[in-house]
């Protein structure tokens, strides 16, 4: 039974066991820009209101309209 240290270097894995709170969560650089947690259902909103918004610009911009 391994004991698991405070700030313990090692990083979880599914099999690790104890105050796993206790234990270091890496985080990259990118870490810095989260300025607000949001739910799921908010970031698909947001993700998908943008995609609609971006894909209406490019038909205004780039779709001719013709007449038969």
């Amino acid at each position: 039974k391994a004991v698991l240290r405070r700030f313990n270097g090692n990083t979880p894995n599914p099999t690790t066991a104890g105050e796993l709170e206790n234990m270091v969560y890496y985080a990259g650089q990118g870490v810095g820009l989260i300025t607000e947690i949001l739910s799921a259902a908010d970031v698909i909103s947001t993700f998908v209101e943008d995609a609609k918004k971006i894909i209406k610009d490019l038909n205004d911009k780039y779709v001719v309209a013709t007449t038969y």
